[in-house]
């Protein structure tokens, strides 16, 4: 079992994921329909970002001096 705080964006990896969707495929876009946007969601998952997905989804990371006072103030 590993202690997460309340609040612990950085330490839970769907939120990376959902984080680099929303900069890559919402984030200032327009869609004309309903089907190119569902296209852009597919395309994001299936291949296009794959291996940026793939570096963010590891469970090895780093406490940087902001990660720590968010968990200090936290707690």
């Amino acid at each position: 079992m590993v202690f997460l705080p309340p609040y612990s964006p950085f330490l839970n990896l769907i939120e990376r994921v959902w984080k680099y969707f929303n900069k890559m495929v919402l984030y200032n876009k327009y869609y004309p329909s309903y089907l190119d946007f569902k296209n852009a969601c597919l395309d994001f998952f299936r291949r296009k970002h794959k291996r940026a997905l793939d570096k963010k989804l590891v469970e090895k990371f780093h406490f940087s001096e902001k990660n720590i006072s968010t968990l200090i103030c936290s707690t």
